[in-house]
């Protein structure tokens, strides 16, 4: 054993020595970088310093992030051994930076160290004087600049981008006090909300090209971090509630990283493990500093340009009446609903429940989940739980062919279900969260997507084909009835019908009962 542990100060300390020091570290500035410090970093053997154990603490965040648990360990237990090496020399901690280095290196170990025995070095003491990093304490304002990047994005706004900014301010009213509220819970600062002012002008339904979905613009995997939920039926990432909180606590996981606000966006923008290489090659935490894609160092100036707007429209020239803020009732359904159906029972109309809960894709809850809560008109929930419950549960989606309920049988396989229902493999597969396309089992129970219905939403599509002169009809399927058919008698053509309902040129089966969106000239 006693030949382990020499190996294992021998690593330490050839951590200590192979990693290239940074300058001592005090809290990184806010703005652009200034003069030079003429404080004397201390040290108290040559080559260890403040600055240096910071450097490998950052290594072990890296190795953190990297998911190198033993790495991890390894640099967190070196931070400490300088530490401790600077604390003999010094008779104590140097100062607050000290500390709380000490204290955040050794919470970290403690996490990371698989048999758990650093987890004392984090005691009660420890926990009320440095919280660790799901604490809800109040954390720093952020110092908005008014330098010339930040200038050159305010004329941006003004001019180039003034209509569509004009657009995100408006619709800021509906979302952001709920914001500030869910952001003041959580101990951040409330200019954070803000932020969807840059990500997504404040659309629940906003998607990048980088397949980032809702008004904070998270990525599936940054999502599944936190929980929300993204399948067939649902995408959490638009609802404008649980993605605020996830972004809540994503944005106070970045800050316990980083502790400087405009390392935190670019985090946000550009991920953590960019940014942290960045400021490890550069030897520095001043985001001015660092080399770092284009899009994350305008990021920053842009943030600051949207907050200074967002704070005074008025003072540079926009004028703007907000919409008001969501105000709705929460009702439960206890079987898949579609959302037309519930605005009926509202008296309501169908865009108003669809905005209310831009999180269900297929225009209906969710199957097989009773207590499935949907937000409704305020004032309206007496109402539609009367009217709802006059009406027979095997009614409360369009029509029976929305969805099917499919028992797999005995040799087969999901494409002959998906020829037989005229969709497609990957449809199935998506609405039951399979994994593995190929595996299914006798007895299985499958929910099926039918024709009509694959576009995401119930007659998406149909819009289209809309025209200023024209009316929207919902013909309901007949025994008997063909696409062609209904074609003819609606003077159209099968392909119009097709492209309306998201149809491709082989999906043409319908079944009695199906509810087709049809456009026809008004007065017809």
């Amino acid at each position: 054993m006693k030949y382990v542990g020499a190996f294992r100060v021998l690593i330490l300390v050839l951590l200590v020595l192979c990693v290239r020091p940074l300058a001592a570290y005090p809290p990184p500035p806010d703005g652009p970088p200034g003069p030079p410090s003429t404080d004397a970093a201390w040290t108290g053997q040559p080559g260890i310093d403040l600055g240096e154990a910071t450097q490998v603490y950052f290594r072990g965040l890296e190795a953190y992030l990297d998911g190198d648990r033993d790495l991890a360990a390894l640099h967190f237990e070196a931070a400490l051994e300088i530490l401790s090496t600077i604390e003999m020399e010094h008779g104590g901690p140097l100062d607050e930076e000290h500390e709380r280095l000490r204290r955040k290196a050794a919470y970290l170990l403690g996490k990371v160290s698989r048999n758990g025995e650093y987890e004392i070095l984090w005691s009660e003491t420890d926990r009320s004087l440095c919280p660790p990093p799901d604490s809800e304490e109040a954390l720093p304002e952020i110092t908005i600049l008014e330098n010339e990047k930040t200038e050159r994005w305010l004329d941006y706004f003004r001019r180039d981008a003034r209509e569509r900014f004009t657009t995100y301010l408006t619709r800021s009213g509906r979302y952001e006090p709920a914001m500030r509220k869910t952001l003041r819970a959580h101990g951040l600062p409330e200019d954070l909300a803000y932020l969807p002012l840059i990500e997504s002008g404040y659309n629940p339904r906003a998607y990048s090209v980088a397949h980032a979905s809702g008004i904070w613009q998270f990525i599936q995997s940054t999502a599944k971090r936190y929980d929300l939920r993204v399948d067939y039926w649902v995408d959490e990432r638009r609802d404008p509630e649980k993605s605020c909180e996830a972004a809540a606590l994503h944005l106070r996981r970045l800050w316990e990283l980083f502790e400087s606000w405009p390392l935190v966006l670019a985090a946000y923008n550009a991920g953590e493990k960019r940014v942290m290489d960045a400021v490890l090659s550069a030897g520095t935490r001043d985001f001015w500093s660092l080399r770092l894609p284009r899009q994350t160092r305008d990021y920053v100036p842009r943030y600051m340009a949207g907050v200074l707007i967002g704070r005074n429209p008025e003072a540079h020239g926009f004028d703007i009446t907000c919409d008001p803020p969501l105000v709705y009732d929460l009702l439960e359904v206890d079987q898949a609903t579609e959302l037309d159906l519930i605005a009926e029972c509202c008296g309501s109309k169908p865009e108003v429940l669809k905005d209310l809960n831009p999180h269900l894709r297929r225009g209906c809850t969710p199957p097989g989940e009773g207590g499935y809560s949907v937000r409704i008109p305020a004032g309206t929930l007496a109402r539609c739980e009367e009217a709802l419950f006059q009406i027979p549960k095997d009614r409360r989606l369009a029509s029976a062919s929305q969805f099917t309920v499919h028992r797999v049988r005995r040799g087969e396989t999901l494409s002959h279900i998906a020829s037989r229902y005229g969709t497609t493999v990957s449809q199935i597969a998506a609405a039951n969260n399979l994994r593995n396309q190929h595996f299914i089992r006798e007895g299985q129970k499958l929910t099926v997507p039918t024709p009509g219905h694959s576009d995401g939403t119930r007659y998406a599509a149909a819009d289209e084909g809309w025209r200023e002169d024209g009316e929207k009809i919902v013909y309901v399927v007949r025994r008997g009835d063909t696409l062609g058919a209904i074609a003819r008698v609606y003077r159209t053509h099968v392909d119009q019908i097709r492209k309306w309902h998201g149809l491709g040129r082989n999906q043409h089966i319908i079944h009695p009962g199906d509810r087709l969106l049809i456009f026809v000239p008004k007065g017809s």
